[in-house]
């Protein structure tokens, strides 16, 4: 059972999430939220959140996001 769920996971997360970690993954973007870097921490931390957001709304929905 436990194989089996992962594999209908892995396409359920692919299909869903996959636009959008593509694009995050391709673009120039930082994200990273260092504490001794206070120049980029609010910055990025705000653009983490709204992944995190997104991420969530398109599970929640059940429809994928691009």
């Amino acid at each position: 059972i436990t194989h089996y769920l992962r594999i209908i996971g892995r396409g359920y997360l692919h299909t869903m999430l996959g636009a959008t970690i593509r694009s995050i993954s391709t673009s120039h973007q930082s994200y990273e939220v260092d504490p001794n870097r206070p120049d980029a921490k609010k910055s990025n931390s705000n653009k983490v959140k709204k992944l995190v957001k997104s991420f969530l709304q398109v599970l929640r929905c059940g429809c994928s996001v691009s």
